[in-house]
């Protein structure tokens, strides 16, 4: 399993769209992302997750 560091980059782009339009749905599409990139699982395929 892999560890995720959140570089101040992340936190920038995080905060921001956090605030944006994307804020409703940010948590409930990044989590599972990110767990499944630590876990090295392959990510489903989803497209326009963000739209």
């Amino acid at each position: 399993m892999r560890t995720i560091e959140r570089s101040a980059q992340f936190k920038r782009h995080y905060k921001r769209e956090a605030k944006g339009r994307h804020a409703a749905t940010l948590d409930a599409n990044l989590i599972p992302i990110l767990r499944a990139l630590a876990g090295d699982d392959p990510l489903e395929a989803r497209i326009g997750i963000m739209r």
